[in-house]
């Protein structure tokens, strides 16, 4: 072919190219006592078609990945009598179910000689040092003869950054060079390779005691008293998702029981539950979809002449139950999710076999065990239903323990709900938080839910039977449990002062962002879209934010009633928070004159009474009732009867009274006008309603009117 296609080559140019054709022939036909490489890394989304084909034929288990069909080829390569393969690799292969063949193979067919585990932040020279986690390993094949005595050395370097790890490696490596049984480092593991088969999909998971791998075997599987599903993929979201307030809460059915149900009604939206953010226990309810005729419109999208949505485990559409968001590079959280509720492949959902069941599981999900349980399982940002049936789970024993964990976990989604009463893109809304309190009422919540997670995670721990050695593991990967951390009564102590600083300081110290540092891959679903929370941070170093409340309280190192205590007496209050809270009262007013709340009216959205009857909106209904505009049109027009900065003033003032309304106002710079006409809209309303706007501005084409 060569000769064929260069005539001009001279005799001795084509023998020269020959033998290199021949030698490369030859090194892949022979079997060879080392083999080393540096594999390239490309998912299937992008290969051209005929790699993705040829892979496909030749490497059917391994084709997910071009890294992974190395592996398999370089195995092949080495000689099978006393042969050594090394690699360095991504470590995705270490634990995801997809790759679970290539582990299976390299178990039973090679002995893990040495294995350094960098994890992310490597020194390799890569454009994102937090894109994905390396691991360096050297494969030895092996007699069958000898296969299950065979034990491996590895380091363990994930938690440190770039020449850290260097350091840190060859620390370890002296230390266990220099000792023949114990260990004194911590970075060094040395495991019988059997023992990687006793946690389901046999990750390689080397690091954790023999008590923490056996808890796969001493008890059942998650899969057994629950089933986790994924849920339907549109095919185009724009065309049949929208969000709720696009339609108003009078032209979606929020009661639906089950599929049947939507054949009778004429509704064509329903409550759409599609992943989102990280959000523990509750919330990220804000999606609805057109499922008009039990979906007949998504389940006749066709692109190209192929079905383009799928349509998948619709039958447990509305149940009540358990999900979580699928990719998510902030660790795992499950919430409690309504029955009346479809949901997608982003947002899968567990449905206990007995809803009795629902709040154990879901405390259980939320532990600081289970959480430790899945980062063993599938230490990556993606969360999957497999992940999730294979966690052990413990027997129903000790009912007066379980009967406690509802309790709380109920509480808990209490707690995390109340919430939705206060925020304006919730269907659930009644009105802002109290002008004078309102900053703190948040951080009330955040308090008692710190505390009462820890209760779950100490009840969880006793659950699986977890002795204090494991419990302190556990912990300094995924940090301490908040209830533990030192209670300090007198908040005049003058140790507290790190409060205040790390409160209203706009920054995240480094050593939080350690303990929370973000991982985000490059993983797929199986259509080839990257799927996560809708706006991951990717920031990088110090990140410009305010701690969470969480990190507050393990950077300063005190328990959240003294953490709360301390900030609440000192009245320390964030100006952004402030601003922020003024300018929820000033659209929450808007809405009002614009008729799109309805003070006074129980159970219509912004009425200002909750759901108990309790009047949260104290003022003058009759009288705030007056300033609804008739056509919903305003201006912003200094002396006309429709002007809508004047309006809006007049009902803050009935809402507040004259000086708190004068308060908001002054807030936000004391020029309500001007806040009308340069920021409202563009810079809250719009980001606030994920650019799908409820009021619009209209202007002139130069913005002067």
């Amino acid at each position: 072919q060569f000769t064929e296609t260069h005539k001009e080559a001279s005799g001795s140019f084509v023998a020269s190219e020959s033998i290199k054709g021949l030698g490369l022939i030859d090194a892949l036909i022979r079997k060879h006592d080392v083999v080393v490489c540096n594999p390239p890394y490309s998912g299937r989304r992008n290969m051209n078609e005929a790699i993705r084909n040829d892979l496909k034929s030749l490497y059917p288990n391994k084709d997910g990945d071009l890294y992974t069909v190395f592996i398999d080829r370089c195995l092949d390569l080495t000689s099978a009598s006393h042969g050594f393969c090394g690699m360095v690799t991504i470590h995705s292969f270490m634990f995801t179910s997809s790759h679970e063949e290539i582990r299976k193979n390299i178990i039973s067919k090679t002995e893990i000689e040495g294995m350094v585990h960098l994890g992310t932040r490597a020194e390799f020279d890569v454009a994102n040092k937090t894109a994905q986690g390396f691991t360096m390993y050297t494969l030895g094949r092996i007699s069958n003869t000898v296969k299950h005595s065979v034990s491996g050395v590895y380091f363990r370097l994930v938690k440190e950054n770039e020449e850290e790890k260097h350091t840190a490696f060859r620390r370890a490596l002296q230390d266990y060079l220099n000792s023949s049984i114990s260990f004194a480092d911590p970075h060094v593991f040395v495991l019988q390779q059997e023992k990687l088969k006793a946690i389901p999909g046999y990750p390689f998971v080397y690091w954790v005691s023999n008590k923490i791998r056996n808890m796969f075997s001493v008890n059942s599987a998650a899969c057994d008293v629950l089933k986790a599903r994924v849920g339907l993929s549109t095919g185009d979201n724009n065309r049949f998702l929208k969000k709720w307030w696009e339609v108003g809460v009078n032209q979606i059915n929020f009661d639906c029981e089950n599929n049947s149900e939507t054949k009778h009604h004429f509704v064509k939206w329903y409550p759409f539950n599609k992943g989102g953010e990280l959000n523990k226990w509750f919330g990220n309810l804000e999606d609805i979809i057109n499922w008009w005729n039990d979906g007949l419109e998504v389940k006749n999208y066709f692109k190209n002449n192929k079905q383009a949505s799928r349509p998948q485990n619709t039958l447990h559409s509305f149940q009540k139950g358990i999900t979580w968001t699928l990719l998510s590079s902030k660790g795992f959280s499950a919430r409690y999710l309504p029955k009346g509720f479809m949901f997608c492949h982003e947002g899968p959902v567990a449905f206990p076999n007995h809803e009795k069941d629902l709040n154990y599981l879901l405390g259980l999900l939320n532990s600081k065990i289970v959480n430790y349980l899945l980062s063993i399982l599938n230490p990556t940002i993606s969360f999957t239903n497999d992940d999730i049936e294979k966690l052990p789970i413990p027997k129903f024993e000790n009912a007066k323990l379980k009967e406690d964990l509802d309790k709380i976990v109920g509480l808990c989604v209490i707690l995390k709900s109340q919430n939705d009463k206060n925020i304006e893109t919730t269907w659930k809304y009644i009105a802002p938080n109290n002008w004078e309190t309102g900053v703190y009422a948040l951080l009330t919540n955040e308090k008692q839910l710190a505390i009462s997670e820890t209760d779950i995670s100490k009840a969880v721990y006793q659950l699986y039977g977890i002795d204090k050695d494991d419990i302190v593991t556990i912990e300094s990967e995924l940090g301490t449990l908040l209830g533990e951390l030192p209670k300090i009564k007198d908040i005049n102590d003058s140790c507290l002062k790190i409060i205040a600083n790390l409160y209203l300081e706009k920054y995240v110290p480094d050593e939080v962002i350690k303990q929370v540092a973000e991982k985000i891959g490059d993983y797929e679903d199986a259509s080839g879209e990257a799927d996560a929370e809708e706006e991951p941070s990717r920031g990088r170093g110090r990140q410009k934010r305010f701690l969470t409340f969480e990190e507050l309280c393990l950077a300063s190192g005190f328990h959240p009633e003294t953490v709360y205590n301390y900030i609440v007496a000192n009245k320390l209050e964030r100006e952004e928070e402030r601003f922020k809270l003024a300018v929820s009262w000033i659209s929450y007013a808007i809405g009002v004159v614009l008729g799109r709340f309805k003070p006074g009216q129980k159970g219509e959205l912004g009425c200002g009474i909750d759901e108990d009857g309790t009047v949260l909106l104290k003022c003058d209904f009759a009288k705030l009732n007056k300033l609804v505009d008739d056509d919903g049109i305003m201006v912003l027009d200094k002396g006309h009867p429709d002007d809508l900065p004047a309006r809006v003033e007049e009902a803050l003032a009935i809402m507040l009274g004259e000086a708190d309304g004068r308060s908001v106002i002054n807030t936000i710079g004391g020029d309500l006008r001007s806040f009308l006409e340069r920021d409202f809209f563009i810079k809250w309303h719009i980001p606030q309603y994920r650019k799908r706007p409820v009021y619009w501005l209209l202007q002139s084409a130069k913005k002067s009117y």
